[in-house]
């Protein structure tokens, strides 16, 4: 939650911190002590706002460190890895069981339970997550036939449709010049 850029919902959540598939989630979130849930909204919230401010920007203080032993990247190595993991899991081509392509998104129905809604931030955020990522590239897979170059490959497309289906392709557009810029960066240090 530390390092999310946005509340998360409660299955997104266990999603990213692989919380046990047979855990009592609400009341694992209510015993953390920093964070809340209403039941009403299944939103999981920092019980001050304060608290995750000093976590993000007092990057010296003892609580971090225990957090994070490694730093704060740790933290976004971690999201990285798994949210691409999770995505890959469940990602799979016509998401929707929309059957046809042309389809309006105005016409799609979210289906109930929706299948994407555990990797909707993971989906959002991944690279925006390996981007913080200065030095750790090597450990989230950033290389040829690493588990990002593979899952680019197998589910770039399901991504986008993924995407799309969450009413955030223009988020897509932004989040792959992202990349596509981390990437030069990273060829252009490799050749340097």
């Amino acid at each position: 939650m530390v390092n999310t850029y946005c509340l998360l919902y409660l299955s997104e959540l266990v999603t990213l911190a692989r919380l046990p598939e047979l855990a009592v989630h609400h009341e694992i979130v209510r015993h953390c002590g920093l964070l809340t849930i209403r039941e009403d909204d299944d939103i999981v919230y920092f019980v001050y706002q304060s608290t995750k401010d000093y976590l993000t920007k007092d990057s010296k203080s003892d609580i971090l460190s225990e957090i994070f032993p490694f730093g704060h990247a740790e933290g976004h190595c971690i999201i990285v890895l798994w949210s691409v993991e999770a995505i890959s899991i469940t990602l799979q081509r016509d998401n929707y069981k929309l059957q046809h392509p042309g389809f309006s998104i105005e016409e799609v129905k979210c289906l109930d339970p929706d299948p994407l809604a555990s990797i909707r931030y993971a989906c959002v955020y991944w690279i925006d997550h390996l981007c913080e990522i200065e030095s750790a590239h090597d450990i989230v897979g950033l290389y040829d036939n690493g588990t990002i170059d593979v899952f680019l490959k197998k589910h770039f497309l399901h991504w986008l449709e993924a995407l799309s289906l969450m009413r955030s392709i223009s988020s897509a557009v932004t989040t792959i010049k992202k990349l596509e810029i981390l990437l030069a960066v990273c060829i252009h240090s490799f050749l340097t």
